[in-house]
């Protein structure tokens, strides 16, 4: 168990990023993206909210062990992820859980999905410091990164985007409102879709002097428990 955790650990560390903190930036917005609002998946009460699920909520749910993403934009993408220990982790589903492996507690504070492209793509979806993820369908808003880091300075949301998927060495930020939609999730799997938009996020001090490129996200995943 301690193995299998630890592998997860070391593709979760890529999305520690989203929680560090900057001075700022100001991300581009794709045409298409929605008007900017400040979304909250927490009500006064603490519980998640469900809220309007994506447009790619109708989409079709892999039926096997898989994510499947699209990106669309600048760059153009379109690839599938297995499931596994090196792509799917979840604190309540290892045997044992509740007890903390190289400085990691597996309760449902640690989750981590990884979908990977055969081209060097990742699009890493976790969770904010101290947040929870139950395990029960919700759809969870994603608001604009507050910093170059795909990060938040202040009230982060319950789940984090990590993108790498290409164009440099830049940092890939979420630039609109986003959405991670739940739609199954149980003791023996988790299924949902998601739309993200984002974008380079350039500053000063890391540039090659061109327009920060962007881009949209969609994907659809159905990854079992590999425990």
């Amino acid at each position: 168990m301690k193995a299998q955790a630890l592998k997860v650990y070391g593709l979760a560390i890529v999305t520690t990023l989203a929680g560090c903190s900057s001075d700022g930036t100001t991300l581009p917005t794709p045409a298409d993206a929605p008007a900017a609002t400040s979304p909250s998946s927490l009500g006064d009460d603490g519980d998640v909210q469900v809220t309007t699920p994506p447009d790619n909520s109708s989409a079709t749910i892999v039926t096997d062990d898989n994510c499947h993403v699209d990106i669309t934009g600048d760059i153009n993408a379109s690839f599938d992820s297995g499931g596994g220990f090196s792509n799917i982790g979840y604190g309540p589903w290892v045997p044992g859980s509740a007890v903390t492996v190289a400085g990691v507690t597996l309760d449902d504070t640690f989750f981590i999905l990884n979908c990977q492209g055969g081209e060097g793509e990742l699009v890493s979806i976790g969770l904010g410091l101290d947040q929870h993820l139950p395990m029960t369908p919700a759809n969870y808003p994603i608001r604009k990164a507050d910093n170059i880091f795909g990060g938040y300075d202040s009230n982060p949301p319950v789940i984090q985007v990590s993108p790498y998927i290409g164009s440099g060495d830049f940092f890939w930020a979420i630039s609109a409102d986003s959405v991670f939609n739940i739609t199954e999730f149980d003791a023996t799997h988790i299924a949902g879709n998601f739309q993200f938009y984002v974008s380079e996020a350039k500053n000063d001090i890391v540039t090659d002097g061109l327009p920060a490129k962007t881009a949209v996200i969609t994907g659809a995943f159905n990854i079992k428990n590999p425990n």
